[in-house]
């Protein structure tokens, strides 16, 4: 037993002495601790790279080209062309219409040739006429109404007698072209303007 303690003894005195660090001494000098050496840490050895082949190239990435700002074309002008502006119609003459309305009968219903009562005024299909009603200076007894057209060619004048003579006529009323007369005696007409005729 007391040979096993010894073995045990010795074993743990080397083993204290291996740890701890080595002391150089040197005549007259004090004790100096070796230095600690630095090892590198190990470096992995480089890859077998072929010095003949060329490394990979990584590809191309396609770039598109600046695209300019479009620029405004302005459409090809052609020639002038005249349009000539629009004509106006001649302005028409403003009268008044009716019946009774100021008109001035033509030279050829002169005093001694009609014996003018009153008149009526208007426009049809355009054109003005005029109607004038009254009688006869030389007989009296028969009525007598006139009708002025004035075309553009030219001024034209009918006359036309009541179908009895009653005496001298005048126009009393108009609806549109149909006139009504009434006559010296009281008897009444009916005249109308666009047909020029007497309507029972």
């Amino acid at each position: 037993m007391q040979k096993a303690w010894n073995v045990a003894i010795t074993i743990i005195a080397l083993t204290l002495i291996a740890a701890a660090p080595m002391v150089m001494k040197t005549p007259g000098s004090r004790d100096k601790v070796a230095p600690e050496q630095h090892a590198d840490p190990p470096v992995a050895p480089a890859p077998n790279v072929d010095p003949h082949v060329d490394p990979p190239v990584a590809p191309a990435q396609q770039v598109d080209p600046p695209v300019a700002p479009a620029q405004q074309v302005d459409p090809p002008v052609g020639p002038a062309q005249h349009v000539d502006p629009p004509v106006a119609p001649p302005p028409t003459a403003t009268r008044p219409v009716g019946i009774d309305v100021p008109i001035t009968p033509p030279r050829i219903l002169s005093s001694d040739r009609a014996k003018i009562v009153n008149a009526w005024q208007d426009q049809l299909d355009g054109i003005w006429v005029q109607v004038f009603a009254g009688c006869i200076p030389g007989n009296q007894a028969q009525g007598v109404v006139w009708v002025v057209e004035e075309p553009p060619g030219g001024t034209k004048i009918h006359a036309y007698k009541t179908a009895e003579p009653a005496g001298c006529v005048r126009i009393v009323a108009a609806d549109g072209p149909r006139l009504s007369l009434k006559a010296t005696d009281g008897r009444a007409f009916i005249f109308d303007v666009a047909t020029q005729e007497f309507r029972a």
